[in-house]
């Protein structure tokens, strides 16, 4: 009888510790259930997209759509439909701390994709508002035009200096990290930006020398609508050292319920170290070879705010480059008159019509004046 009873109350233990374990396990499940679940809802993606397409007419005979001068009457264009970007964004947040983004532009398959296509391709991780990561391919902020989309651009393309600074590694699409934030400093706004890249371009395999660039930019909210940015870089090309610097100011003044100012300047100069990699000249210097250039870009806003007309909007940007400002060479000005329609909030519809008028100080078959007009459509999606 003993054993029996035994026997009984070992095999209800049995039963109870198997049907606890079972209950533990189905919790235990249930809880990483949930929690892959929520991991899932944090690790949402946003696919986005953006069109520029463009009509430009040349308004000289031997001068194609893209300022080009040719001396042969045939094998270019003075007039053209064109699709300038075709750009798809994804968007993703891994965690509460981290998200990634890629963008593609897609028009780069239309003509010679090698080097191209991908433009931003990154990874960034927020430790606090102080201090945040960024590691990848994305423009490596050093000067106003680094900060925003093209799509958001008052005028009808970058300027020239974000091309001349790009193709030496301190603007446009690069590869290496930066580190962010933002603070108070005596009850200012500041925020900062300290990077170090390759220098050599983007969707490059590898760095092509050992020479990196140091990009650095603190940027000061004076007051609200007015920002101060100060920008300074070196680092090395090839065996060379090489820097560059500039100051930025955009400032944002309401002109009574409808109207709104805003004027975007900007001076830059450094080295110029695409130029002196490809000159054949004899005992050269890297000091010889600079750049230098400025922008001013006043917007006037007026707002309509209507059900399909949010604004219209002016801007004329006027634009001095000079890429061998140490060796007398030719002066590059750009006046850009431009009038436009916001159709959608955020600039998810754009019309734009404006000109383009180039003009040298001294005028060549390579640097030939010219003068462009363009309609513009811009779309976010």
């Amino acid at each position: 009888m003993e054993i029996r009873i035994n026997g009984l109350v070992l095999t209800a233990l049995l039963y109870s510790s198997f049907a606890f374990a079972q209950t533990n396990t189905q919790q235990q499940l249930l809880k990483a259930q949930n929690k892959d679940s929520s991991d899932k809802k944090e690790r949402r993606v946003v696919i986005a997209g953006m069109l520029i397409g463009r009509f430009t007419q040349s308004f000289d005979k031997d001068v194609d759509i893209n300022g080009r001068y040719h001396s042969e009457e045939t094998g270019y264009s003075t007039s053209s439909f064109t699709l300038r970007r075709a750009r798809i964004l994804a968007k993703a947040q891994l965690t509460p701390r981290a998200d990634a983004a890629l963008s593609l532009n897609l028009t780069d398959f239309i003509g010679n994709p090698a080097n191209k296509v991908v433009e931003n391709a990154f990874a960034k991780y927020h430790f606090n508002n102080y201090l945040n990561l960024q590691f990848g391919q994305f423009r490596p902020y050093f000067g106003r035009e680094d900060l925003y989309g093209e799509e958001l651009l008052q005028t009808l393309e970058w300027s020239n200096q974000y091309y001349a600074f790009g193709a030496d590694g301190w603007q446009s699409f690069q590869v290496g990290a930066t580190a962010f934030g933002k603070a108070n400093l005596f009850k200012i706004p500041v925020s900062y930006y300290l990077g170090v890249f390759n220098g050599n371009g983007r969707n490059q395999p590898m760095d092509n020398d050992n020479g990196k660039l140091f990009p650095a930019r603190v940027e000061f909210e004076l007051r609200p609508g007015t920002k101060l940015g100060l920008n300074g870089g070196i680092g090395k090309d090839g065996d060379h050292r090489v820097w560059a610097y500039n100051l930025d100011i955009d400032h944002i003044e309401k002109l009574g319920k409808k109207w709104e100012l805003e004027v975007q300047s900007e001076y830059k100069r450094g080295n110029n170290n695409a130029q002196f990699d490809t000159s054949s000249e004899r005992n050269k210097t890297m000091e010889k070879y600079q750049l230098a250039g400025w922008y001013i870009l006043p917007n006037l806003k007026y707002y309509v705010n209507g059900s399909q007309v949010r604004s219209i909007e002016f801007s004329c940007r006027y634009e001095n480059l000079n890429c061998e400002f140490k060796r007398n060479g030719s002066t590059k000005q750009t006046i850009m008159p431009v009038a436009s329609i916001q159709f959608g909030d955020e600039n998810f519809l754009r019309l734009e019509t404006g000109l383009i008028i180039d003009r040298f100080s001294a005028p060549s078959f390579k640097d030939h004046n010219a003068t462009r007009f363009v309609c513009q459509l811009k779309a976010r999606f």
